[in-house]
């Protein structure tokens, strides 16, 4: 395959209801974009389901493309649904509670009723390290290397998946912190083991930390899901670069992806607030973004760039990871809508998905979501496209998917 012939670019953004698939002829623009219901028992499939049809519509050979940029909002959806794995973390003797305690105040505090986030981590999987730094990062009192090691095994017999280590000063000396994740990741070379001084390396204890955890809560499910995509996409028949979108809207390897995927968690939003940046620069230098997929709902500002920023929300949580600066709320269109304990009307985070997706689908959904309340309200009513207003060009495609559809420009 010569070079000049790799001129095709693959994006893929994989979100909680669908995931859509974009292809790029560098050399002449000609583009696709492809959508496919995610499979939420089989995430890559619906992925090389997207690339493989969308391929072949256009008559390309897996050989021949240049790049593949992933982007997801798998990470940031497992957040807001709470469907992360069973963490657990390692601190410093006395800061058992940092999650707890959070940034010492409540997010509402003149409301006597403000509900307090859960933390990702419960307390009864934290446990303590008898270690000291000073603020300096000389050593006030060296780590005791059995103590962590034999608290972590207790945590293992109860199912936890991941572990994240936060010790105090840990970036000014990350020696002790180092030194326990190493011990840890020798006992247990199946567990999914961060450390702070590596994801996160700042002062103030609560934002390192949390950000460790989210690493570690979303960790386990990631690094499958990379280490899958990359599998298959080589089995496609893809020899090019594979790179993952990150917070930020830049890119990162695949390997460093599964590695902190905390880095990944804006990945989706970002890649579309840059975007809409890119194609307004001329007419609309000042924006305001609102990106709503079937899980989330994501608002942003642009000002003739994406403002960046240190501090994102996602749903409860901060965080604290240079991004472009997205407010995220689990109230997508397939949000499902319910009852609380006390019969105040709630919408999310749990969704649908694709299968069975809204009550509107007709797969079997039964349950309320956003989609249902716009189609009954007549907000979706006549816009709804059906197939027949797509258009496609290029060679006939072959049999795929009923829910698949290929828009080219």
């Amino acid at each position: 395959m010569s070079e000049a012939s790799q001129v095709w670019r693959v994006g893929v953004d994989v979100g909680g209801t669908f995931t859509d698939v974009a292809l790029l002829n560098e050399a002449t623009g000609q583009s696709a974009v492809h959508k496919t219901p995610t499979r939420g028992d089989d995430l890559v499939g619906s992925v090389i389901q997207g690339i493989d049809e969308v391929l072949a519509e256009a008559g390309v050979a897996a050989a021949g493309v240049a790049y593949v940029a992933a982007g997801s909002t798998i990470a940031l959806n497992t957040i807001i649904e709470h469907s992360g794995c069973k963490a657990g973390l390692v601190v410093t003797k006395g800061f058992r509670d940092v999650l707890e305690i959070r940034r010492t105040r409540l997010p509402d505090a003149p409301n006597f009723n403000a509900r307090r986030p859960v933390p990702l981590t419960r307390r009864a999987f934290v446990v303590e390290a008898d270690e000291r730094l000073h603020v300096s990062g000389r050593a006030l009192r060296e780590l005791d290397v059995t103590d962590p090691v034999q608290r972590v095994g207790r945590l293992v017999e109860a199912g936890v998946e991941a572990i994240a280590g936060s010790f105090l000063h840990a970036y000014a000396n990350p020696v002790h912190e180092r030194a326990a994740v190493d011990l840890i990741r020798k006992n247990w070379p199946d567990l999914f083991v961060c450390a702070s001084s590596d994801i996160w390396p700042e002062q103030r204890e609560y934002e390192r930390t949390l950000v460790t955890v989210m690493n570690a809560y979303i960790g386990p499910r990631m690094g499958a899901y990379y280490g899958q995509l990359e599998q298959r996409l080589r089995d496609l028949g893809m020899v090019c670069p594979l790179l993952v979108t990150q917070s930020n809207g830049g890119m990162i390897s695949i390997a460093e992806a599964a590695r902190t995927p905390v880095r990944t968690v804006l990945s989706g939003p970002a890649v579309g607030v840059t975007g809409a940046a890119k194609v307004t620069t001329d007419t609309s230098p000042k924006l305001f973004t609102f990106d709503m997929g079937g899980t989330s709902a994501d608002m942003a500002i642009v000002d003739e760039h994406p403002l960046l920023g240190t501090e994102s929300l996602i749903g409860d949580y901060p965080l604290f990871m240079p991004a472009v600066s997205i407010d995220t709320i689990g109230a997508g269109g397939g949000s499902i809508a319910y009852r609380d304990s006390q019969g105040v009307l709630k919408v999310g985070p749990r969704s649908a998905g694709a299968y069975p997706g809204p009550a509107a689908y007709n797969r079997g959904g039964t349950e309320p979501t956003v989609t249902d309340a716009y189609l009954v309200t007549g907000i979706l009513g006549n816009t709804i496209c059906s197939a027949a207003r797509w258009r496609s060009r290029g060679p006939k495609p072959r049999p795929r998917s009923p829910d698949s559809l290929t828009v080219w420009a």
